[in-house]
């Protein structure tokens, strides 16, 4: 029997995280680079239960993460062999500050992956052009972003406004009000004209009569089908109708007149309309939108 100072000493050595590989053969997410917006990505998709993996240079945040059971990977993205023993993404974040190795691993990944839908960081205007030229199906330049999102807010809270405003107004009427398309109006200003009719009714407890008028002709098939099956009641413009209105409304026309036969000089109340108006430039409603 051989004595414990003759035994053969044996070194246990780590598999290089490189080759380190899982077995499953797809994940719907890889992140690859998880400083502080790869994590908040991570964070995110972790709360909906996605199946997630992180690639991450730097073992000790791979070693942290895992702590929190993530599964991790400490890998470099620059090196060709990233893919190596990971499963096929259907989604691939790469989301690093550092421009040059962003653009690495996007040309690995879509070379070995060409399906793989693939959203990478950008660290500058420059960084934007060249992710698209090799392929990223979408590039965030995460100023941009700020820069959009503060604009998007601003106009939520303008839009808000605006609603409230026209609330506020309808429910202080009562009465008749007239809500007047443009000529041969399609299913959008027919469905806008219901829509703000029955904002009104609400807004005014049902103290204002809501008339949707029109002129010109309801052609299609599809258009009178929609109104027969729901059962709106429209009438044509006359003048006698229009004696009756107490309040006048246009929806998808941006003036009298113009696309709608009302008479130019006709004082109307509300306009809410998406197209540019060059009839008339100095138009005045109480309401304009």
């Amino acid at each position: 029997m051989e004595s414990l100072n003759s035994m053969r000493s044996y070194t246990i050595v780590r598999m290089p995280e490189a080759v380190q590989s899982v077995s499953k053969e797809r994940v719907k997410y890889i992140i690859f680079g998880c400083g502080s917006t790869g994590y908040n990505v991570a964070e995110e998709l972790e709360q909906e239960d996605e199946d997630l993996i992180i690639v991450d240079k730097d073992e000790k945040r791979v070693e942290d993460l895992r702590d929190q059971k993530y599964e991790a990977f400490a890998r470099d993205i620059r090196d060709p062999d990233l893919l190596e023993g990971l499963p096929v993404p259907e989604v691939a974040f790469i989301l690093t500050n550092d421009r040059d190795a962003n653009l690495a691993a996007l040309k690995t990944i879509k070379n070995r992956y060409p399906a793989t839908f693939v959203i990478a960081r950008a660290t500058d205007p420059v960084g934007v052009d060249l992710l698209q030229q090799e392929g990223a199906d979408i590039v965030l330049y995460p100023q941009e972003v700020v820069a959009r999102t503060a604009i998007h807010h601003i106009r939520q809270l303008h839009s808000s406004r605006l609603a409230l405003r026209l609330y506020d107004m309808l429910a202080s009427w009562e009465g008749t009000l007239c809500i007047v398309t443009h000529l041969n109006p399609d299913p959008d200003s027919i469905s806008s004209a219901m829509a703000l009719s029955m904002i009104a009714r609400h807004a005014s407890h049902n103290k204002l009569e809501c008339r949707i008028l029109y002129d010109g002709d309801i052609g299609h098939q599809e258009n009178r089908a929609f109104i027969n099956l729901l059962e709106i009641k429209m009438e044509r413009i006359t003048p006698q109708v229009l004696e009756e209105c107490n309040y006048i409304a246009l929806v998808d026309s941006s003036g009298p007149g113009v696309n709608n036969k009302l008479p130019k000089t006709t004082r109307v109340n509300i306009i809410i309309d998406h197209h540019k108006n060059d009839e008339h430039p100095s138009v005045v409603a109480d309401f304009i939108d």
